[in-house]
């Protein structure tokens, strides 16, 4: 892209932000439909594991049937997308060249974008069909996908986290610091590249005013050779959270967090005052379990992890970003360990709320946005859902889906949080991080 041309674009995305609507507590929320189009829900969950999944004696990442756009000498990963059509109940499933984690799907629900963890490929798709359309790869061979992009105001371009490969600490954090690609959403070209200010980006949000984007930074790097540590745990060095002007590209804000024991990996981020981050502390398996010795219940083992790794509890943070960042603050309950393995987490602005799952403690909690402290926690096992992972706002605007990690959606009723029973899907997923509707 040209000076001129860069320039125009970004111009353009400015004013885009300028006319997005502002933030308003009460006003109409993320996912309500005032335009009297279809208020169905098409729940479009990935599966990490799609030779778990068996059609005609055959795994569905062997059968031909489901490889969408696969070519015959791809050798890389594999993601499989189920979709949940509410009308009907229909399922149908695809798997794709991609180690998918998140999907985007844009305003007006023509296009999803299929992000990848760590991989070398970011696809979109057609959320009806399935059908794969545009492949690219990050915005330079040294860098991986992020696992998140968020849609930008009008919906024609998408920002994309990528991270820089993994390597042993430097000792200069900014050596390790990833981007965000301003990518055209039809045909993922990179026309922007922006710096994320911090190492390894993660998830990424959308201020409703359209003007910032929100970045949680892992912080994570490769341990150095010099350092003993135990098998698999991350080498946290400087976790982040940074908020970036979209016209521009200027990051306005950053936060970091002092406690190295904890990563910034997920985040809700409505207004300069209504920013949450969901942070994880890994551990290991000895050491965690130790530090749940005083819950007097039984609870679960970790079933998303491998190795020497356990989740520990970890607090949510409550940011204004337009404060000092020892302001932030901490939101956990008394009894920590229903804080384990946050994954989503959503800012309802109608009943000024945010909702965030754990997973491995089967929770969803909800923290009141004004004063950050909890407002209820419900323990979705009791109700028949485990893990719960994925979380969305339904297109009726009454309501919010959570998917379990590998069965099952269940509804909500927001404000309330009462359960609608005859809302919930039962489907199999087989394993996945985020869910998304179309």
């Amino acid at each position: 892209m040209t000076g001129v041309s860069r320039r125009r674009f970004l111009t353009g995305l400015a004013a885009a932000g300028a006319t997005a609507r502002p933030f308003v507590a009460g006003a109409a929320s993320d996912g309500a439909r005032s335009d009297g189009a279809r208020r169905r829900a098409v729940y479009l969950v990935p599966g990490y594991h799609p030779d778990y999944a068996l059609f005609e004696g055959q795994p569905l990442s062997g059968h031909a049937k489901f490889l969408r756009g696969v070519s015959p000498n791809y050798e890389g990963p594999l993601t499989m997308v189920t979709r949940v059509d509410e009308a009907g109940g229909d399922v149908q499933r695809a798997v794709f060249p991609i180690s998918g984690h998140h999907i985007a799907v844009a305003p007006d629900r023509s296009l999803a974008v299929f992000s990848s963890m760590e991989g070398k490929q970011m696809l979109t798709f057609d959320p009806d069909s399935l059908e794969i359309g545009t492949v690219a790869a990050p915005h330079r061979p040294d860098f991986m996908g992020g696992g998140h992009s968020v849609f930008l105001p009008g919906g024609r371009h998408i920002a994309v986290t990528e991270r820089a490969h993994y390597r042993p600490f430097s000792g200069r954090a900014e050596d390790h610091h990833g981007r965000i690609s301003i990518r055209d959403a039809v045909t993922l070209k990179v026309l922007a590249v922006y710096g994320c200010a911090g190492i390894a980006p993660h998830d990424i949000a959308l201020t409703a005013d359209g003007r910032h984007l929100v970045v949680a930074n892992y912080g994570s790097t490769a341990s150095p050779p010099t350092v003993e540590w135990a098998a698999e745990l991350p080498y946290v060095v400087e976790p982040s959270l940074a908020m970036i002007e979209v016209g521009t590209g200027k990051t306005v804000s950053r936060f970091v967090q002092p406690d190295r024991r904890f990563e910034v990996r997920h985040l809700a981020a409505y207004a300069a005052d209504r920013v949450f981050a969901i942070q994880t502390r890994m551990e290991s398996t000895d050491e965690g379990r130790k530090g749940l010795a005083a819950v007097r219940r039984v609870v679960d083992v970790d079933v998303t992890v491998s190795g020497d790794m356990f989740y520990a509890p970890a607090p949510v943070l409550g940011l204004d970003t337009g404060a000092d960042a020892a302001a932030a603050s901490v939101v956990m309950p008394a009894d920590g360990s229903q804080f384990r393995q946050g994954q989503t987490i959503v800012y309802d602005p109608v009943h000024d709320e945010a909702i965030a799952t754990f997973t491995t403690s089967h929770r969803i909690a909800v923290i009141d946005g004004a004063s950050k402290r909890i407002k209820t926690i419900i323990a979705t096992d009791r109700l028949g859902l485990h893990n719960p992972r994925g979380l969305a706002f339904h297109p009726d605007g009454k309501r919010y889906a959570v998917s379990g990690s590998w069965r099952d959606l269940y509804l909500f009723h927001r404000g309330s949080h009462n359960l609608d029973r005859e809302g919930c899907r039962y489907v199999t997923f087989y394993d996945h991080s985020h869910m998304s509707i179309a």
